[in-house]
């Protein structure tokens, strides 16, 4: 799953905090698909099942979540917009 974020700072401290809560996760760089209107960053984590409290922590954090997406199999639509 990708929550995708505005800004490098943004995605540095939500990964930071989803850590100190035992939520591991990655930064990358948005998918060209995903990314509109030009450069930002994204979040993969794995665990789907923590997306509620990603979206929590986020809010309770200050950062903003622009989207959920939710990565399939399917070479026509590899993502799925689940927030946002």
């Amino acid at each position: 799953m990708l929550a995708t974020t505005a800004s490098a700072t943004a995605a540095t401290r939500l990964q930071r905090i989803l850590k100190e809560h035992g939520i591991a996760s990655q930064i990358i760089g948005t998918p060209a698909v995903l990314s509109a209107g030009g450069c930002s960053y994204s979040l993969r984590f794995f665990d789907t099942e923590k997306r509620q409290d990603v979206l929590r922590l986020a809010a309770s954090h200050g950062i903003r979540i622009r989207a959920l997406w939710k990565e399939t199999d399917d070479p026509d639509m590899p993502y799925v917009k689940i927030y946002g």
